[in-house]
């Protein structure tokens, strides 16, 4: 039986020389032999369709993969980047209209004083009768006459500079505040909560909101007592409008001679360099923020870090972090100006 099966599997080859360096190969079998050389079986669905279709797939999903990550880093970069430089550009507009607002005011009360002390002169102050040995008299009192026009005049540029500024704070407040809601508050707090401490509303809602401020201490300890969320921007803003609004009722009494309402001009000035305090937290609140949103940039690139943070739920650790640090970095006692 093995012999038998021995010789079945045996071929048989026949050569021929036909010519100088020419053979000719002749067998029945030959066919049997390639079959053999091959292997079998002949033709193989999976090699020959299904894996050429996998490794297609594949290389399409990965090829498609690497372009959505590469799209992804592109647009959160870059949509991390207009955060930060819309938060620098609306903190440089509002810094810069607090401090005109500011300087004028101050014009304003050293000017207040002066058409008081006009309009209730001191009986012992005038020309004096005695002039220099060998002057006139008449040319004094043209000179006294010159410097009280040179006053009125600066008087009533500063006043007018005064109600300039006033008419143009109240023209872009609220415009001032809904950029700071969106530009400062709402990205940190969406991280930080998951969603806005408040819905946004008018400076008439959060003059409401805030008519017990006190303006003669640290806006922190102010919005603290009053309920209100000390890490949002656009409420320090509106509390420093309030505290505007308050000292400005105050100078209107002052020039009209309001009696009991009328204040010295050094208390005057107190209530302004408070509020002047609140601008310098404001401003250092809000440069703390923009560094925040600076660093942001950073984590928006996709990476297996960015994954395990999100799953840690690490942004919104940093967020709270954020707001501690800048408490204890921005209040009047620590801050280094």
């Amino acid at each position: 039986m093995t012999a038998e099966k021995a010789r079945s599997d045996e071929v048989q080859v026949v050569v021929e020389k036909v010519g100088s360096e020419r053979f000719k190969v002749t067998s029945d079998q030959l066919e049997d032999i390639g079959s053999k050389l091959r292997g079998r079986p002949h033709f193989s669905i999976f090699n020959s369709i299904i894996l050429p279709i996998i490794v297609t797939v594949m290389t399409l999903f990965f090829t498609g993969l690497f372009q959505y990550i590469s799209w992804w880093n592109s647009v959160s970069l870059q949509n991390a980047t207009d955060i930060a430089n819309r938060a620098s550009e609306t903190i440089e507009k509002a810094t810069a209209a607090f401090d005109q607002r500011r300087y004028a005011t101050f014009l304003f009360i050293s000017s207040l004083r002066d058409l008081v002390d006009w309009k209730n002169p001191d009986p012992m102050v005038g020309i004096s009768p005695r002039s220099p040995q060998g002057s006139n008299p008449l040319v004094g009192a043209e000179r006294q006459v010159l410097l009280d026009k040179l006053q009125t005049d600066l008087r009533k540029e500063r006043f007018r500079g005064y109600y300039e500024q006033l008419k143009k704070w109240n023209g872009t407040i609220e415009q001032l505040l809904t950029d700071v809601h969106y530009t400062l508050d709402e990205p940190i707090f969406l991280q930080a909560q998951g969603a806005m401490e408040a819905r946004h509303e008018g400076i008439g809602g959060y003059y409401e909101k805030l008519k017990h401020i006190n303006c003669m201490q640290s806006l922190t300890d102010s919005l603290t007592k009053l309920n209100l969320n000390s890490n949002s921007l656009k409420l320090r803003l509106a509390g420093m409008t309030r505290c505007f609004i308050e000292l400005n009722y105050i100078l209107a009494r002052q020039r009209e001679g309001g009696g009991d309402n009328t204040e010295t001009t050094s208390k005057l000035h107190s209530r302004l360099d408070h509020i002047y305090t609140m601008g310098n937290e404001l401003r250092c609140y809000a440069l703390e923020r923009v560094d925040y949103f600076i660093r942001q940039k950073e984590d928006s690139i996709f990476s297996l870090f960015t994954i395990w943070k999100w799953m840690k739920d690490g942004y919104k650790e940093e967020a709270l972090k954020h707001f501690r640090q800048t408490k204890n970095r921005c209040s009047p006692q620590n801050r280094p100006t």
